[in-house]
């Protein structure tokens, strides 16, 4: 108990430390990058096809070579406008900062009024809100030149959220500054392309902006990338100014005009890999694929992972109480990838992540941790025991031992071991010494100290005590092991064991029964010491059912016999005295009617006891190989009378493809299938049908031979099935004709099938139903024999 007191508490004691660790991290961000890293893999694993709804007007290298160096002039941006004007694009963004006039326009703003024509003729344009920042400080927003602005259908701020190692893995949907409202360039975009598809929860943040702040950020955004930097459709910008571009390849789509040149407007992502960052154009296309989706990805907060982390932490150790070594290895690897898996189905189909990296780390501590001080646990076990069985004095000659130089060589483990070697080979040398001498005992024998508590047993007392192999009976106190016993005499157990209780050389002999049902005469002695004192008690149990059970068919036979042997007697009697006295009222053919009707009464009580006990007597040396399918029909046929006097067809189906083998006596299988056919005629109404099927089936044990004899009667009802192999026994439904028996028929057939080595069941219906009608089917399994050699 105290050992298992320590195991409890370094248990508990691992838990707490790994759950106080595990938060501390957790709300530490201690591996924040490592978990950052991990969502990053998850999400690239993520990929899903690019929405080709979505187009980039990119303003690459070969753009750059062809109309100059950036900035570009007004009238280029204007020209693109133009064109776009023909098309039938759902919106257009330009991702181009336009918050000052062109100061290079000598005509007094002519490139200017260009552009902001070209935004307003074409009415699908959406342009960015950028950060006003001063010397450090933030300033508010930046709108676009003020007629750009007034043209353009909306404005959209571009901010990226950068997380602390530079990654932007998400964006906020919306700002505040100053009163006004912006959504982002993304959210924008879908808004123009088709207010309908905006994601309810922007819908429905109606809270006014903020007149005081300078920036609020609102609605966080976890940004679903599809895949890495390339995956959207992109066209050269200056091929769109091309003659022979064809503006019908933009027709319904969302269009980004944007920087995709290396080393302009670029950020590492989580999908960005080893290959070149992600430019922001195609980052606002992947937030625009998301919202059209309608994909809301979330990030669980340090509570809600330190939460489920101490739960699937909890999970782990608490097998760890009950499991082996291996079985506890086996089970923390098993966990570690069943979160692994978890995370990243709650991540792929449920749109959060819980970071599992702390998590998996203290699951994956806690086997080495728990292994350590289970071991220091068996080591401080091994010592105190060996201490004790060094004490402990030697009842046999000590043959093998260790000496003090192979005790104490080694290391600590190699000590205990040596020490536990020589300990056991002392013990085992008792031990077969002592088991020697119980077991050449005829009985279950126990044996009990003073204490009344088991030290010694047998295998019989294993077997009688029904303990069997895996759970043994020693240390059991006598009160334990004999709480299924009842004493004869109305006794307790412990007195016997007790010295204060009886003499110590006095032998007592106990009648009791078992719960079972099961009887035994039970020898209690006391066992005497060196200084002739109690040091013990030995119990031997003799199960005495069969002669008990023998006992009472003896006498369950005579009361029967007495009273069904001399009734029939009796009534002879009668017959015989009232003729005598009143002739006139019985005529001798009646007389002799009834008289033969008591006397064949008589004669069929003592032909069924004499064909039970030959069946009771038989042996296997009587057998002989007989073809089952014959004497089948031969029965048929002789009960085929007793059938045509009540209209009853017998019927035998033979599914067989050769002949039936058994080994059997002849007479009493005759006889055996003889008494099924006449009770299913006997217990069936007119114009039925009685059926003898004969069939090979397969038993786990192998093929055997099936006989079933199916009537069409009154059937026997679930209460009753069990009684009907139980001597003296007969079962009469209401409305079935009376029949006459002793109740020894059904008995004769089991105890025949159980000599044959065989079966027999029965299946009853007392009502007709859709699948099958009433009636009572015998069944009998029997072994097949092998033919007979020619």
């Amino acid at each position: 108990m105290l050992h298992r007191s320590r195991v409890a508490l370094e248990w508990v004691a691992i838990v707490v430390c790994l759950a106080v660790a595990l938060v501390a991290c957790t709300f530490g961000e201690v591996f924040s990058r490592v978990e950052a890293t991990l969502y990053d893999r998850a999400m690239g694993l993520w990929q899903r096809p690019a929405s080709g709804e979505i187009v980039i007007i990119a303003m690459d290298e070969y753009s750059l070579e062809q109309i100059g160096r950036w900035p570009w002039q007004r009238p280029v941006h204007a020209t693109l406008l133009q064109k776009l004007a023909q098309s039938k694009a759902k919106s257009v963004t330009l991702d181009i900062i336009l918050t000052e006039s062109d100061r290079i326009d000598a005509k007094g703003g002519e490139r200017d009024a260009l552009l902001s024509k070209a935004i307003a003729t074409l009415g699908r344009v959406v342009l960015p809100v950028t950060e006003r920042v001063g010397d450090g400080v933030q300033l508010g927003v930046a709108r676009p030149y003020a007629p750009f602005a007034d043209a353009a259908a909306a404005l959209g701020h571009t901010k990226a959220t950068i997380d602390p190692d530079g990654v932007v893995r998400s964006a906020f949907l919306q700002i505040d500054s100053l009163g006004v409202r912006y959504d982002s360039l993304a959210l924008a975009s879908l808004r123009v392309a088709d207010a309908s598809r905006v994601p309810a929860l922007v819908s429905a943040n109606q809270m006014p902006p903020s007149t005081r702040s300078l920036w609020e950020d609102r609605i966080p955004y976890v940004v679903p990338y599809v895949g890495p930097p390339g995956a959207y459709s992109q066209i050269s910008y200056v091929d769109v100014l091309m003659p022979e571009f064809d503006l019908s390849r933009l027709n319904g789509k969302i269009v980004l005009v944007g920087m995709i040149a290396t080393g302009l407007d670029e950020f590492p992502t989580p999908v960005s890999g080893s290959s070149r960052s992600m430019p922001g154009v195609e980052i606002h296309a992947n937030v625009i694929q998301g919202l059209s989706d309608g994909i809301f990805l979330s990030r669980a907060g340090p509570m809600l992972n330190a939460v489920i982390g101490c739960v699937v932490l909890l999970v782990v150790m608490i097998p760890f109480l009950v499991l082996t070594p291996r079985r506890a290895l086996i089970w923390t690897g098993c966990s570690a990838l069943l979160l692994v898996f978890v995370t990243a189905l709650a991540f792929r189909y449920g749109g959060v992540w819980f970071a599992p990296f702390t998590t998996l780390l203290a699951i994956l501590l806690a086997y080495p941790l728990w292994s350590w001080r289970r071991l220091e646990a068996t080591q401080r076990f091994f010592d105190e025991e060996l201490i004790a069985l060094e004490r402990e004095p030697s009842m046999v000659p000590q043959v093998i031992g260790a000496s003090h130089h192979q005790r104490w060589a080694g290391d600590v483990i190699d000590q205990r071991i040596q020490l536990l070697r020589a300990g056991t080979e002392r013990l085992r040398h008792l031990k077969r010494f002592i088991s020697n001498t119980l077991e050449s005992l005829p009985d279950a024998a126990v044996v009990f100290d003073v204490q009344g508590n088991v030290i010694l047993a047998n295998t019989k007392a294993e077997q009688v005590l029904q303990r069997g192999a895996r759970s043994s009976v020693i240390g059991q106190s006598v009160e334990e092991l004999l709480s299924d016993f009842t004493r004869d005499d109305g006794g307790v157990w412990v007195e016997l064991v007790d010295p204060a209780g009886r003499g110590d050389t006095e032998l007592a002999v106990i009648e009791a029964k078992h719960r079972s049902g099961k009887e035994f005469l039970v020898q209690v002695g006391p066992l005497s010491g060196e200084s002739q004192s109690r040091s013990g008690t030995i119990f031997t149990l003799t199960d005495i059912t069969p002669l008990r059970e023998t006992e009472r068919k003896r006498d369950e036979a005579l009361r029967f016999l007495s009273h069904d042997m001399r009734s029939p007697q009796a009534s002879i009697l009668t017959l015989l005295e009232m003729r005598r006295s009143t002739p006139e009222n019985m005529s001798a053919e009646l007389m002799e009617s009834r008289i033969e009707k008591y006397a064949k009464r008589t004669l069929n009580l003592a032909d069924e006891f004499l064909r039970l006990a030959r069946a009771e007597r038989i042996k296997t040396a009587d057998f002989v190989l007989l073809d089952a399918g014959e004497l089948l029909r031969d029965a048929v046929d002789e009960a085929w009378a007793l059938g045509e006097k009540k209209g009853i067809r017998v019927v035998f189906k033979d599914k067989t493809s050769d002949e039936a083998w058994i080994k059997a006596e002849r007479d009493l299988f005759a006889r055996t299938i003889m008494n099924l056919l006449s009770n299913a005629i006997k217990y069936s109404p007119a114009s039925t049908t009685v059926s003898v099927i004969l069939n090979e089936v397969q038993e786990p044990t192998g093929a055997m031979w099936r006989i079933d004899i199916a009537d069409q009667g009154y059937g026997i009802a679930p209460e009753d099935l069990g009684k009907l192999f139980s001597r003296f026994t007969r079962i009469q439904r209401e409305g079935q004709p009376q029949e006459d028996g002793i109740g020894l028929g059904l008995v004769f057939v089991k105890t025949v099938v159980a000599r044959l080595g065989g079966s027999v069941s029965v299946n009853s219906w007392i009502e007709d139903t859709p699948d099958r009608e009433r009636g009572t089917t015998f069944s009998i399994l029997l072994q097949r024999a092998d033919p007979p050699v020619d």
